[in-house]
């Protein structure tokens, strides 16, 4: 496992814009981070289920389909080249909800037709997870950290939401921001690339 690539995409993938990033930064500038809490707790229980299938369908993929693993990294590694593009132009807009803050069932259903979790979630297993144990032990520990990782993230969200809104609203700062974080997801998908043609 190249640990640096590894990191690299999950810091970047977690802190980055997403439903669930630019939802937690919505409702807590509407409603406060307590109101908010039960929201991103859902959020992150609902990441630890979906991490935890995605470990065991990965795990099935690649024991029955070994074939398969150079492929999938090869599209893991463009999935993360068009989130680097993404994120590029990312404009970091968060508009205030004048709704009832959502709750646990809402931040847990969202995982399973969020579509940055779902990919971000199989291409973590099936290309920098791949060669690790797939007991359950690790599994779900590896979950937990993941889904730790991701409660982190949309909580600092929502506590800098105002913050973020304000400092992005800077052209020149957002920017700066942006290219960075697009060239460090390009590194990863390049390494990515490298080890699935070793």
């Amino acid at each position: 496992m190249d640990l640096t690539a590894t990191t690299i995409f999950v810091l970047i993938t977690s802190l980055t814009p997403g439903p669930n990033n630019i939802s937690s930064a919505s409702m807590a500038l509407s409603h406060g981070y307590r109101n908010t809490l039960p929201y991103l707790l859902g959020i992150s229980t609902g990441f630890f289920i979906l991490l935890t299938i995605a470990s065991l369908l990965s795990s099935l993929i690649l024991q029955h389909l070994s074939w398969i693993e150079a492929p999938i990294s090869l599209l893991g590694g463009l999935y993360i080249l068009w989130l680097a593009v993404h994120i590029l132009k990312a404009q970091y807009d968060v508009e205030t909800d004048p709704h009832p803050p959502l709750g646990f069932p809402s931040g847990l259903l969202l995982q399973f037709v969020n579509p940055k979790g779902l990919i971000y979630a199989l291409t973590l297993h099936t290309t920098f997870l791949r060669n690790l144990p797939r007991t359950i032990p690790w599994t779900l520990t590896s979950s937990l950290l993941l889904a730790l990782i991701t409660f982190l993230s949309v909580s600092l969200w929502a506590l800098g939401g105002s913050a973020i809104r304000t400092h992005m609203s800077n052209e020149r700062v957002r920017l700066s921001l942006n290219i960075t974080l697009a060239v460090l997801l390009a590194y990863t998908a390049l390494s990515l690339w490298i080890h699935a043609l070793r």
